[in-house]
């Protein structure tokens, strides 16, 4: 019987194993985001798409499109915030955020429509909303920087109705040290974390809390990973964090220092939605996985899980996705200096 049951287990690890994938992706310089939908793959690079066919563990290229310009079917990359494109596709198109402009194109990468951010071109990462559309921006008020995510008309692209705040890293003279690396080392100044998922917008807040708002702003309910574990910064990682900040900021770090505070417990540090399911990214590492939250979306708790997770240095992530149950992240081979897409299940 025991040798029966050390065979089965032999057998689920080699499964295991042989289900993490490696496929090298060649002409790729530097990746921002990568997006499934159905069987392809898109990948934003700078100021292009690629389009891949993902099909038996094998990707090829189907079509490259954009460049950088002002014109129609073309993007301008804020190069202060050095936020590349962020795209949303769906059945009937891809909608392209870029700096000061809405890009619609076909799923096959045919440019159809843009219109302009005529009045705030620093909205950021705008995505449909029942017949509304999300976006988020920065604003100052009464000496605190709030991260404000709002409702736009879907043709001006004007503000109509503001429903979510979060406090940044800067509160008057006082700086929260891990907002501030977040700001500054993360894949895009984004501002909050929001997914949209079944009609419903999945939104990050302060104290690892996601809110759950329907298509009028009504907010529905929200949770928070600290109900269920909360992981305290240890020395080690601030003066990691600060080490970077001292390089990154010479000019401004001596008042990073004088006022700046770590809070006791790690932040929220990403999530996404897929399959049903919230998957939420904690900041403990085991060698090369990171670990996940797995909820419904109701926010009740359905597993942990340790899965593969790789990062370009700390707290600057390689571009990744979740779907059908696996993590898909393009990385750079140091040894081949190209990039490679890896699928590990979670």
């Amino acid at each position: 019987m025991r040798k029966h049951k050390l065979l089965l287990l032999l057998l689920l690890a080699g499964i295991r194993v042989l289900a993490a994938q490696v496929i090298a992706v060649p002409g790729l310089g530097k990746p921002d985001s990568l997006t499934l939908f159905k069987d392809r793959l898109y990948i934003t690079d700078q100021d292009k798409i690629s389009i891949y066919s993902l099909q038996d563990s094998k990707l090829m290229l189907i079509k490259t499109f954009g460049r950088a310009g002002e014109g129609p079917g073309e993007f301008k990359i804020n190069s202060i915030d050095r936020i590349g494109l962020r795209i949303i596709v769906r059945e009937e198109n891809i909608l392209v955020n870029s700096q000061g402009k809405l890009s619609t194109f076909t799923r096959d990468g045919i440019f159809i429509e843009e219109k302009k951010m005529l009045v705030n071109p620093e909205l950021q990462l705008l995505k449909p909303l029942g017949k509304k559309y999300v976006g988020f921006v920065r604003e100052n008020r009464d000496n605190i920087t709030y991260y404000l995510v709002n409702f736009y008309d879907p043709t001006t692209l004007q503000k109509e109705k503001e429903f979510h705040r979060m406090r940044t890293f800067s509160i008057g003279n006082s700086i929260d040290i891990m907002r501030l690396a977040l700001v500054l080392k993360n894949d895009t100044r984004r501002g909050p974390i929001y997914q949209i998922y079944n009609d419903r917008l999945f939104v990050e807040g302060e104290d690892c809390r996601i809110f759950v708002y329907d298509q009028q702003g009504k907010e529905l309910r929200s949770f928070s990973v600290h109900d269920y574990e909360k992981l305290e910064i240890t020395e080690d990682f601030k003066k990691e964090v600060m080490t970077y900040l001292e390089k990154r900021l010479p000019t401004a770090f001596i008042n990073v220092k004088r006022n700046g505070k770590f809070p006791r417990y790690f932040p929220l540090k990403f999530f996404l939605i897929a399959d049903g399911k919230i998957y939420v990214q904690t900041f403990k590492r085991e060698k090369d996985k990171s670990e996940f939250y797995i909820f419904d979306l109701d926010g009740k708790l359905i597993r942990k899980a340790m899965a593969p997770f790789r990062e370009s240095e700390l707290l600057c992530a390689y571009p990744y996705t979740i779907a059908t149950g696996k993590i898909y992240q393009v990385t750079e081979n140091e040894d081949t200096e190209e990039w490679e897409l890896h699928i590990d299940e979670i």
